[in-house]
């Protein structure tokens, strides 16, 4: 894989994202009203309920999102330690993703998502497996 074609794809990963999100938010017809209405109302199963706890939950999402932009960009830049946090916080978002319960998202957004999610398998595996691995040791 060339240094471009990596780089692409980790950028892709955030736009596509991104782009799924706005998908949602312009064409909010895109979900049945009835669909967003229950999920409006139905409480998250996993979610604790005291605000506190609601907050400690989402401040540790926030931080979690954080630490991956700063791999994501070390990875970007090549940086030694850019592979592991990412893998590391890849790891962690998984049963943070849990607490926040169902979610009701378009198609196309969906289409989105899970292309992403294929970008990002992409960017990780050639950080570790491919000759571009070769960029993530130190130089000596």
């Amino acid at each position: 894989m060339s240094v471009g074609l990596f780089r692409s794809l980790l950028v892709a990963s955030y736009l596509l994202v991104g782009s799924a999100t706005l998908i949602d938010l312009a064409f909010p017809g895109l979900v049945p009203e009835a669909m967003r209405a229950v999920m409006t109302e139905a409480p998250s199963p996993v979610m604790p309920e005291p605000v506190w706890a609601q907050a400690l939950v989402s401040l540790l999402f926030v931080m979690l999102l954080i630490v991956s932009l700063a791999g994501s960009v070390a990875m970007f830049l090549f940086r030694r330690w850019g592979r592991t946090v990412s893998l590391w916080s890849t790891a962690m978002a998984l049963p943070v993703f849990v607490w926040f319960g169902a979610a009701v998202i378009s198609g196309p957004a969906q289409a989105l998502i899970y292309t992403s999610g294929i970008c990002w398998g992409a960017v990780l595996s050639s950080a570790y497996w491919s000759p571009l691995a070769a960029r993530f040791s130190p130089r000596r």
